[in-house]
């Protein structure tokens, strides 16, 4: 009995242990923002009379790096990529995608010998095969060679008497919309439908939060820019002045009014809390209107 009594008593421990543990990283999973940086820059250095925008996409670097919990699960991506690929660091230790995918790739590449003999015995069991197949059709077919001969003449006079009628029918019947079209024709009246209204108002609502969340907090620009000639490159002045009270203190530009100069760099940073979008799915879940719309989505689906 006492040895009972203390298994049980440690299967209690053990489950109320487990369950803290989880409580605290379901916590720290929904209240540990996950961090983001973004830095992106064109390093188009040489001065020419023209631009030349085909040498961007070459002079065009950018850098993702995403952490969670201190810096203890990052990722980072470079485009354009190198040799390693995206790498995820978990606990300070690099994972390398970009390898492990080669070595996938590798073993696919490399296939055993026994497989390789195997599929050429298949090969060449499926032609004979099909070599005896062939045969034995040839000679039922000149045996009922004559007999289709015959039943030729009436065929053709019923298909006559078939395309009349079709072409009759065709032109008695209404021309049919295409599928495309009327799948269009419900997502308008989806859209139109004044018993959705709240419903989509809702969906747009959560949808902004998200996307308000996800905007990074900080963020700057710097350009030295020039076009070849002052036109144009006070043009870019003149937009970037219009929209003044939005990069004010996050843009700098240098102009170059006689030559063709582009080099800029960005940087981003910003957080995304993960429980502020389970907020807004389970508002959008468990709502009723948010319920009919989904079920006329299925509808549509189906």
């Amino acid at each position: 009995m006492n040895y009972l009594i203390a298994v049980l008593r440690f299967l209690l421990l053990f489950a109320g242990w487990a369950a803290i543990i989880l409580l605290v990283l379901l916590i720290l999973v929904l209240f540990v923002p996950v961090r983001y940086r973004l830095r992106a820059g064109v390093k188009d250095e040489g001065s020419r009379e023209e631009p030349d925008f085909s040498r961007l996409k070459d002079a065009a670097s950018c850098r993702a790096e995403m952490s969670w919990l201190f810096g203890i699960v990052r990722c980072r991506l470079d485009v354009p990529s190198d040799e390693e690929g995206p790498v995820i660091y978990i606990l300070f230790i690099p994972v390398r995608l970009g390898k492990i995918l080669e070595r996938k790739r590798a073993r696919q590449e490399k296939k055993p010998d026994n497989e390789a003999q195997r599929e050429l015995d298949r090969d060449r069991q499926e032609k004979e095969s099909t070599a005896e197949s062939k045969k034995a059709a040839s000679g039922s077919n000149k045996a009922g060679f004559e007999s289709n001969e015959a039943a030729a003449g009436s065929n053709e006079a019923a298909a006559v008497n078939s395309e009349a009628a079709e072409h009759a029918g065709n032109t008695a019947r209404p021309k049919r919309t295409s599928k495309k079209s009327e799948s269009v024709f419900r997502i308008l009246e989806l859209i139109r439908d004044p018993e959705l209204e709240r419903a989509r108002s809702i969906v747009l609502k959560q949808v902004l939060k998200v996307l308000k969340m996800l905007l990074p907090k900080k963020w700057s620009a710097d350009a030295d820019l020039g076009l070849g000639n002052p036109y144009d490159t006070a043009k870019i002045l003149e937009a970037a002045g219009m929209m003044y009270p939005v990069l004010q203190g996050h843009v700098r530009i240098t102009p170059e009014f006689e030559i063709y100069r582009f080099n800029a760099a960005l940087k981003a940073s910003g957080r995304l809390y993960l429980f502020m979008a389970v907020i807004a799915a389970l508002t959008v879940l468990f709502d009723r209107d948010t319920a009919k719309l989904r079920k006329e989505l299925k509808k549509f689906r189906g």
